[in-house]
């Protein structure tokens, strides 16, 4: 087929694969078509400006951006609102005086830039912010990625007597991703004095070991979101909080309620900043361990998982709807006024024994009636850590469980189940359920069956449960050669055949799955 037969549309996506170097340098009729789609004015919306596709070789010539050149952007008649570029090939020559200048001046002074992606080393990203500032006038969405390597001619000690401060002023920016790797010990310390009236999310992502980089939030007034990321935790003899959150401590952020930490520590600006946030996120944080009682007057959704704390993590949570948890966590937690509690999601990967049930307090899990139970990596089954738990969950009415435990999946699900004896819904998500359910507390009058497998074609229940929704029943046999076209569920004068539906090149071959009429009719919808 020639290439001229081929849909711009189409050709859009196959020129987003390919170099824009060799495409511009190159003369043959791929070269003639791809200059054609360039300038089409039928392909304006949703596009994206990229200056990140970058030869081997082209950086040979420092007065030549063959990249993209001029010339294709004088001619194109496309609206482009999305801009992104990779600073990393340049030299400083070619940031300031080349055509790289100018081409990024020519975008400034014809489209009206939204979003800006841009990648670059830490002496680039400095001299992007002199040079080429006014690039970011219009932004409203940012994404910065900094990558430090040392400069040739400086010693280490010379890095670390750096301190390089930046205002970044950006009126109409709304959200800042922020992501700085560290490839040597001696990064360069740097601030980026932030003042940004609009902006309501920052991401920070930081692959550092020392907490030299800084975000000052000097006028953030409509901050409403923040998520610092580390990927390792910081080499720091005292635990400090990042200095972003002593900024909107000390600057009182009116509207400032979602907060997300990843292996970052905090302490001194906890119970500030936990009295205002309605959403919290905490995984691998390390908590200074405190008697006080922190009161979250305004939080309803709390997740944590794998928090580094050797005391309970007393929390007055009046208005708290959901909590997310791994085993281990819900012992350090001590929930005070959990009145509102609606839905408890346990991820019951457990390591040890850890803290005996004298040390804990589970007074406050009462309130929840909603429970959803995560078994996959449950390896360590601790009965009588359970059954203590189970006990005091008697709020719960409905039973979530999805995915089933790595040894003894059915024995311990059934001994599971048994506990629950007061709810009336339950859900089963991705299990190898056994054929015989009857086992069931008397209770139970719903049952949701999901992506879950069974052995044979008949599943049997109780007389005491009225309805039962499946979505995706598979069929296991240990002998593949027999395929089952029918299950019934029993009690067969209370509950339809489900309706089969092969799937060919699932991982186990050819297998059918089964759902109920409703079931099938609303995927049909979708």
């Amino acid at each position: 087929m020639s290439i001229e037969a081929l849909p711009n549309e189409l050709l859009v996506q196959i020129f987003n694969h390919l170099s824009w170097s060799h495409l511009s340098k190159d003369v043959s009729l791929v070269n003639r078509r791809w200059y054609k789609v360039v300038g089409m004015a039928s392909l304006t919306r949703k596009t994206t400006l990229n200056l990140s596709k970058l030869g081997p070789n082209w950086t040979n010539n420092s007065d030549d951006y063959v990249c993209i050149p001029l010339e294709v952007l004088r001619s194109s008649s496309r609206e482009y609102t999305e801009f992104s570029c990779s600073l990393q090939p340049l030299r400083k020559e070619q940031m300031v005086y080349g055509s790289f200048g100018v081409v990024l001046q020519y975008c400034y002074d014809r489209w009206n830039i939204k979003s800006l992606c841009l990648t670059a080393y830490y002496h680039q990203f400095e001299v992007f912010l002199i040079y080429h500032k006014n690039l970011l006038n219009n932004v409203v969405k940012a994404n910065f990625v900094v990558q430090d390597i040392p400069l040739l001619g400086e010693t280490p000690r010379d890095r670390e007597t750096l301190c390089e401060r930046f205002d970044l002023s950006l009126e109409k920016l709304q959200k800042l991703d922020f992501d700085h790797t560290q490839f040597y010990d001696h990064s360069p310390p740097y601030d980026i004095v932030l003042k940004t009236p609009n902006l309501e999310t920052i991401n920070i992502r930081r692959c550092v070991l020392k907490n030299n980089v800084r975000l000052e939030l000097h006028s953030c007034p409509k901050l409403r979101s923040l998520s610092i990321f580390s990927q390792k935790p910081l080499c720091l003899a005292d635990i400090t909080d990042p200095w972003e959150l002593d900024d909107i401590v000390s600057q009182k952020v009116p509207h400032f309620t979602h907060l997300k930490l990843t292996n970052v520590p905090i302490r001194r600006t906890m119970k500030t900043m936990f009295r205002s946030l309605r959403y919290i996120y905490l995984a691998y944080v390390r908590i200074v361990p405190t008697d006080d009682v922190l009161d979250c007057e305004n939080l309803t959704e709390l997740v944590v998982h794998s928090l580094l704390l050797k005391k309970s993590l007393k929390l007055k949570v009046p208005r708290l709807q959901i909590l997310n948890c791994d085993m281990d966590v819900l012992k350090l937690l001590d929930l005070q006024d959990a009145f509102q509690a609606d839905q408890l999601i346990i991820d019951m990967f457990y390591e040890s024994a850890g803290r005996n049930t004298e040390m804990v307090n589970l007074s406050g899990f009462s309130h929840f009636r909603r429970l959803l139970l995560k078994p996959n990596k449950c390896y360590c089954y601790d009965v009588s850590w359970f059954t203590y738990l189970w006990s005091h969950l008697l709020g719960v009415v409905e039973l979530e469980v999805r995915g089933e435990f790595p040894r003894d999946p059915q024995e311990r699900l059934q001994d599971l189940l048994k506990c629950f004896t007061q709810i009336s819904s339950l859900r089963l998500q991705r299990i190898n359920i056994p054929n015989d359910l009857r086992f069931l507390p008397s209770n139970v009058k719903t049952i949701y069956i999901e992506d879950c497998s069974v052995v044979g074609s008949r599943v049997q229940f109780s007389p005491s449960v009225e309805s039962v929704r499946v979505h995706r029943l598979w069929n296991k046999n240990e002998d593949m050669r027999r395929t089952f076209y029918h299950m019934q569920l029993q009690p067969a004068n209370k509950f339809q055949p489900l309706l089969s539906m092969k799937f060919i090149g699932t991982p186990m071959g050819r297998r059918m799955a089964y759902s109920s009429s409703e079931e099938r009719q609303s995927g049909s919808n979708r």
